[in-house]
Formats: C-alpha cells, structure tokens, sequence
C-alpha cells in the first residue's frame, strides 16, 4: 500500500475551475511529483521486503469494468468522471512508477 504524504494536493482536478497553459503545466508537476513520490515508496516498500526475504517480480493492477473516458471536456463536466480521471491517473503513475524501476506491471 502507497500513502501519499499530506503535502500533496489530492486533487487537483477539482480544485480548478478554469482551464489555461499554467494550470496544464501546473497539472504536469502534480503528475511528475506524485511519479517520483511513488517511485520512492515503491522503492522503500521493495527495500523492507528484500530484507525480510521476499522478492516482488510483477506488479497486478485491478481496473474498474468501467468505460473508457471521454474527452477532458465532458470529464469536467461532470463530478463523478473527475474522479475516474483520478483514479486512471493513480493508475499510471503506478504503473510508469513500477516500470521504472524495472518492475513487470500487469493489468
């Protein structure tokens, strides 16, 4: 399980309420720190294993049976797609975090 620190913004879809180059950069920075934010528990977490004797040699990720998103405009249009927006953001940063570090990741 990865916690993610208080000082991260948990959501910073929701927070905007309008759409221009600064917050699309801004939004960039959110997605390169949560990256590295995971790379580094990731890490930790596979430290502690090592130690104890384990060896982690894949990663499964579990998806929703949902659909795929539409276009960012219909996504802010609508309060429960922002949050599967979210949710697919956690998902590949996850994902980009564990292949990174030259973890095969499933799903």
């Amino acid at each position: 399980m990865i916690c993610v620190p208080s000082t991260v913004e948990i959501s910073p879809i929701i927070a905007r309420k309008s759409w221009d180059f600064r917050t699309l950069k801004n939004l960039a920075e959110y997605t390169a720190e949560s990256e590295r934010l995971a790379r580094e528990a990731i890490s930790s977490t596979l430290a502690g294993l090592k130690s104890r004797g384990y060896e982690i040699i894949a990663v499964a990720l579990l998806f929703s049976a949902g659909r795929k998103l539409p276009p960012l405009p219909q996504i802010l249009a609508s309060h429960p797609l922002i949050h599967a927006a979210e949710g697919e953001l956690f998902c590949q940063t996850i994902r980009r975090s564990c292949e990174s570090l030259a973890i095969p990741v499933f799903g």
